[in-house]
């Protein structure tokens, strides 16, 4: 028992903690291609481990992550990602290491397949995942403790022109778990790298937050919320931040295209910021992924003074300058000093290479790459040897020399920029000689055989290498060869050879195959010029009729079907040729399975079919933002050896809301829907709903005018199938009348609804009833003047017959009898009261029956 109450403990602390964590300092999504059409998806997110409480980093195991489609904002898949990994974000310089800034890598990851049929959308698609909170020390935001962040990456279609388009999205520069300085520059290469070699382009943005901002306990935000579709509010900048000064400075924060974040904040504090990439291709945008960081600003001890770097050319004692250019010939020693200095003294100094014209690891450039500087007059010398062969060919090549010291939190640095040509070693480029031309093509029929001597010399002799590059196919996918036959000092020789062996392999994707052959020699730096042929075989197939697609039970392609019916018809392939096909169904700009209609793929030998069936049901519609539909129905030749030949029928259907009867409301044993009712009186109708559809209603009184608002009525709203029933009851009381007005009228509105998803419909029933006071009768009451109270039965008593009941402006008081000196001799407040003279002497008296509102007055005559 102790081990279960523990547990729900344990559980209840989780869940608490997931609806109010602040813990969150960025992150951003990785969608990186693996092959044909499969791709490594990863969430990374950082977690303040200063802030943030350490059950949180430990709880979410996985992610759901959310695809949707950016041209319509459709919910296209969702993927569980299990968490792979979790580590330290590390500091430039370790020794820079504070107490109030440690962060942690968490990362979520899976392989996923995003296959042409569902990805294929011309403007692409992207992916969300949301996630609260934000560290509530945040300087430059409101509320950042119930402030969220949507993790947001596009991604282009998996195809474009019916050929695979291979992309992977920018893989962003680890960030660094480093701090900014009051008033000292800060700078962080948040440049990635791309997998395609795309062109990426960095720029500030508003941070997102998430969509779901009351859905926690007691109205705190949800700490993961259903990730949302576009557009994604942003985040709320606190009075004097916005876009232009995230982190207030001279400068404030700024990135540069090439993604190179630098500041010079002025004031302390935790700033959240988003960097956005933009990946483009041939000058077009393809896609974009979001990160979101933070930067801590901290006062620092003053940082001292920069190193200063100087450059002596060889065999000199002269100081090189930046206009300069430093020339080696092949044959010379190619090294350079690098001197550095520091006034401040005691300084360890590190050196950093750096490429600016062209690409390479410059690492070995330094014999020995630190030192320590002991005194400010030191000055630390260090060898820079550059390769014997030149980084760029026939031109110079431009290197930044850094030297950095070990201020914190990031090195104070000074460069020096050279540029060097190198003289490269002669070296005559090879040559293809056979065949003798640097561009052919060739056709061949399916199953003769195609072969053709590739033959390189090289005038140095020296050896060579032969790469063949193939356009999305490779030589073993079709059983071509290259052999190679003589690889000697200035000779290479090749054999190529291809059957189109229709039997084997499938020729039935592609007929056209291009190919570049690229020759290069071994020599001592690889600069010699490739020679480059050109190849392009294509593949003739015998005559082949193309299958053709019908649906016989239909004479029009463009029709309609209604919601609430079944669309079902059969889909016919017929091939003159008697091949094998096949016969699939797709939906244009839509997933067929996905609105519920089903079209099983078939193939035979000569015909095939098969049945589409739609079930055409109202949750699956939105006829306000599609109500046409286009399917296309497909049938493609099998046979290898024929090529391909292929039909597509197009049906274009057009959806009707359902039939849809209006409901009916009325009210039982009553023909007219206005009517009187006395004061006191009991009004008790039974309302009905009725629908012919049989369609679940609704019956309601949704409406009383303003006097009827305070009555105490009673009805209650139902629902059911077709038919419902509720009474009004209701006994008014004198309190609802005006006395002061002739209009008592009261409205009731009733209204029955049915739910149809589209072409809903409603009837309206208004009851109006009149309220009226009991009347009074003051003309049929009946006095008499004379009574006897004798013995004889007759007359005996003083009565009243047929005085007016009380109504709700006038009430029965009593009755009053007086001698004719005024004195009272009897009184009642019963109105069927007897006198019966009792102690009274002969003679006349008079009376005064009283009432609120009216008075009777009158004599009598008593005789004994």
């Amino acid at each position: 028992m102790r081990a279960k109450l523990l547990l729900v403990v344990f559980c209840l602390i989780l869940s608490s903690l997931a609806s109010h964590a602040t813990h969150i300092v960025g992150g951003e999504f990785e969608l990186v291609h693996l092959n044909n059409f499969n791709y490594r998806l990863s969430l990374i997110q950082y977690f303040d481990d200063i802030n943030g409480n350490p059950l949180i980093k430990q709880q979410d195991l996985s992610v759901l992550v959310y695809i949707y489609r950016k041209r319509d904002d459709m919910l296209v898949r969702t993927i569980t990602l299990p968490r792979i990994s979790i580590t330290d974000v590390s500091y430039t310089n370790i020794n820079c290491t504070i107490g109030s800034l440690k962060t942690s890598k968490l990362i979520y990851a899976s392989n996923i397949t995003l296959s042409a049929d569902h990805y294929g959308d011309p403007e692409g698609y992207y992916i969300v995942w949301e996630r609260c909170c934000r560290n509530g020390t945040i300087t430059n935001i409101t509320n950042p403790g119930t402030t969220g962040q949507t993790f947001y990456l596009e991604f282009p279609p998996v195809v474009k022109d019916d050929s695979p388009f291979i992309n992977s999205s920018p893989v962003l520069f680890p960030p660094l778990s480093d701090y900014a300085c009051v008033n000292q520059p800060y700078y962080v290469d948040f440049n990635g790298t791309d997998p395609d070699g795309d062109s990426v382009v960095y720029k500030l943005v508003t941070p997102l937050n998430t969509s779901d901002l009351q859905g926690g306990p007691n109205g705190t935000p949800n700490a993961l919320p259903t990730p949302s579709p576009a557009p994604h509010a942003p985040i709320t900048w606190v009075s004097g931040i916005g876009l232009n000064n995230i982190i207030p400075g001279s400068p404030t924060l700024q990135i540069n295209k090439a993604g190179l974040l630098t500041v010079t904040p002025n004031r302390r504090g935790l700033y959240v910021f988003s960097v956005l990439a933009e990946e483009y291709r041939d000058r077009k945008k393809i896609g974009e992924v979001r990160r979101d960081f933070q930067m801590l600003v901290i006062d620092c001890p003053p940082p001292g003074v920069a190193p200063q770097v100087q450059v002596k050319l060889p065999n000199s004692n002269v100081f090189y300058s930046e206009s300069e250019t430093i020339t080696f010939g092949k044959d010379d020693p190619k090294c350079i000093k690098m001197l550095v200095t520091d006034k401040d003294g005691r300084e360890n100094i590190r050196l950093k290479a750096i490429p600016v014209n062209f690409s390479a690891d410059l690492g070995g450039l330094f014999t020995v790459s630190q030192g320590f500087i002991e005194n400010a007059s030191d000055t630390l010398e260090f060898e820079v040897c550059f390769p014997q062969c030149p980084f760029i060919a026939n031109k110079p090549y431009i290197v930044d020399l850094i030297a950095m010291d070990n201020t914190c939190s990031l090195p104070l640095a000074d460069t020096i920029r050279v540029t060097v040509f190198v003289e490269p070693p002669v070296n005559e480029s090879p040559r293809f000689t056979s065949p003798n031309i640097r561009t052919l093509s060739a056709s061949l029929m399916v199953g003769e055989t195609f072969n053709l001597p590739i033959n390189a010399r090289d005038g140095d002799n020296d050896f060579m290498t032969l790469e063949v590059l193939s356009w999305g196919f490779t030589l073993e996918d079709y059983g071509m060869k290259l052999t190679k036959l003589i690889d000697q000092e200035g000779q290479l020789d090749h054999s190529f050879k291809f059957t189109a062996d229709c039997n084997k392999y499938d020729f039935s994707t592609r007929q056209s195959f291009p190919f570049t052959f690229i020759v290069k020699d071994l020599d001592d730096c690889n600069f010699g010029n490739p020679d480059t042929l050109l190849l392009n075989l294509n593949l003739i197939f015998p005559s082949n009729n193309i299958p053709v697609v019908s649906i016989p039970s239909l004479q029009n392609l463009e029709i309609t079907a209604r919601i609430g019916t079944t669309l079902v018809f059969d889909v016919l392939s017929k091939d003159a040729d008697n091949d094998m096909i096949n016969l699939k169904g797709f939906g244009k700009d839509f997933d067929l399975v996905l609105s519920g209609a089903e079209f099983p793929a078939t193939s035979g030998t000569g015909a095939t079919q098969s049945t589409f069936t739609w079930p055409l049901i109202c949750e699956k519609f939105n006829l306000t933002v599609k109500d046409e539909y286009e399917f296309l129905f497909v049938s493609e030749d099998l046979g290898s050896c024929k090529g391909i030949n292929k039909d597509t029928l197009r049906l274009k259907v057009k959806i009707l809301p359902p039939l849809n009867d209006k409901p009916v409301v009325s009210i039982n044993d009553l023909a007219n829907t206005s009517i009187t009712l006395l004061t006191g009186s009991t009004l008790d109708l039974e309302v009905i709903g009725y629908d012919q559809d049989n369609d679940f209603i609704t019956l309601e009184l949704v409406e009383v005018n303003e006097k009827a608002v305070k009555l105490s009525y009673h009805f209650e709203p139902v629902n059911g199938i077709g038919l419902v029933r509720s009474r009004l009851q209701w006994t008014p009381e004198c309190s609802i009348l005006d006395k002061n007005s002739v209009d008592n009228r009261f409205e009731f509105t009733f209204v029955v609804k049915d739910n149809k998803c589209v072409n809903r419909k409603a009837d309206t029933l208004k009851l109006e009833v009149m309220i009226e006071d009991i009347p009074a009768d003051y003309e049929a009451a009946q006095f008499y003047n004379f009574f006897s109270p004798n013995g004889d039965a007759l007359n005996p008593t003083f009565i009243v017959k047929d005085l007016p009941e009380d109504n709700c402006f006038s009430q029965f008081i009593g009755v009053f009898v007086y001698d004719r000196y005024g004195k009272l001799v009897f009184q009642s407040p019963e109105r069927d009261f007897q006198w019966d003279g009792r102690g009274a002497a002969n003679g006349v008296y008079y009376y005064h029956v009283r009432y609120t509102q009216h008075d009777f007055k009158g004599w009598v005559h008593l005789v004994y």
